[in-house]
C-alpha cells in the first residue's frame, strides 16, 4: 500500500543518486511534525537525529528506492510541481523546501530482516523551485 507524508526535505539525491554504499539509491531526509514522527517510529522507521548549521537537533527519515538493478540504471522517482505537472529536475532539490513524498512501507529482508524501510515512489514540490539567481548578493 502507498501512503503520503508532507515534510520539508533536509537532503536530496534524485538529481543524481548516492552511490557511496554497496549500491546506488535516489534518496531523501524529510523532516516533519511531531505526530507523523511518532507515528513513523511506532511502523518501526528509523527516526535519525541530525544537527543543522545551528547547532540544533531535527529530526528526519530517510526515504530512498533503487537506482540500479544489477547492471541496469534504474530511472529516479517521478517529480511534480505543486499542480501536479511533471518537472525535469536540473540539480538537486533544495533543503527546506516543502515537499509531499509518495512512498511504500516494506519490510526488510536478508541482513535487514525484520526492519521497515519507505520506498520513495514519486515527489510532489509544494512550492516553487528557487531560481539559479534568487537569495544571491551582488558582489
Amino acid at each position: 500500500m502507498s501512503y503520503t507524508i508532507e515534510g520539508k526535505i533536509l537532503w536530496s539525491r534524485i538529481f543524481k543518486p548516492n552511490d557511496s554504499f554497496h549500491k546506488a539509491m535516489y534518496s531523501l531526509y524529510l523532516t516533519t511534525d511531531d505526530k507523523t514522527m511518532l507515528r513513523l517510529a511506532e511502523k518501526e522507521i528509523k527516526i535519525v537525529s541530525v544537527e543543522d548549521h545551528k547547532n540544533e537537533k531535527i529530526f528526519c527519515v530517510k526515504i530512498s528506492c533503487d537506482a540500479e538493478y544489477a547492471d541496469q540504471e534504474l530511472p529516479p522517482p517521478p517529480v511534480f510541481d505543486k499542480e501536479q505537472q511533471p518537472i525535469s529536475l536540473h540539480a538537486e532539490i533544495p533543503n527546506g523546501l516543502q515537499v509531499k513524498v509518495k512512498f511504500d512501507l516494506v519490510k526488510g529482508e536478508g541482513f535487514n530482516f525484520g526492519k521497515s524501510f519507505m520506498r520513495l515512489k514519486a515527489i510532489m514540490l509544494l512550492e516553487d523551485l528557487p531560481f539559479p539567481f534568487d537569495n544571491v548578493e551582488s558582489f
